[in-house]
């Protein structure tokens, strides 16, 4: 009886501490990341360039890697559904032709982090697991970071910024930029 006691008060203590590590990760896949304003991570540049012709002047660095920054104006004659409105700019990543992340600056109408977390939990279904981070630039300001399996959402209240990540892509490409940068470092110190 002792021993069933024994049990019973292991499991009742050990299956809360199990549940709290669990629920503080985000288990969301690529496919469940948002798609804002009808724009998704892994879209393929081909359909980017078909809603915007003008996309053709952006040029793929020797890393398969292509940026393409859009201000308001580049969206006249876009239908509305792809239009980012009360976004002043739009910055699209992709790599080996598929979008790797978006980030936009003057977006929306948030006043805290906390209202645009808030918000975007609320448009999009995400878990409430938002951790405060540091964006260390010139300045040190607060942000806000969702990680999930494969995305990650950045919010930065200087200047309402947020950026939408598909962090595998990301991390191949800042591995193949470090890779070339150390392959020419060693070459031009090599006697």
């Amino acid at each position: 009886m002792k021993f069933k006691v024994l049990i019973l008060m292991l499991v009742f203590f050990l299956t809360p501490s199990v549940f709290a590590q669990s629920a503080g990760k985000c288990d969301l896949k690529i496919d469940k990341a948002p798609v804002l304003w009808g724009y998704y991570l892994g879209m393929p540049f081909s359909e980017f360039k078909s809603l915007f012709p003008r996309a053709f002047k952006s040029e793929v660095d020797a890393f398969e890697g292509r940026y393409v920054k859009m201000y308001q104006s580049d969206f006249v004659g876009v239908p509305v559904k792809w239009v980012p409105f009360s976004v002043i700019t739009i910055n699209f990543f992709f790599y080996k032709e598929r979008l790797t992340s978006i980030t936009a600056t003057n977006a929306g109408s948030w006043y805290s982090l906390d209202d645009f977390v808030e918000g975007f939990n609320l448009r999009f279904n995400l878990p409430d697991l938002w951790v405060d981070t540091v964006h260390d630039s010139y300045f040190t300001l607060p942000e806000k970071l969702l990680r999930c399996e494969d995305f990650e959402v950045t919010a930065l209240l200087s200047g309402r910024i947020f950026q939408l990540l598909d962090s595998k892509s990301q991390s191949s490409y800042n591995a193949a930029v470090a890779d070339d940068r150390a392959g020419r470092l060693k070459r031009a110190i090599r006697p």
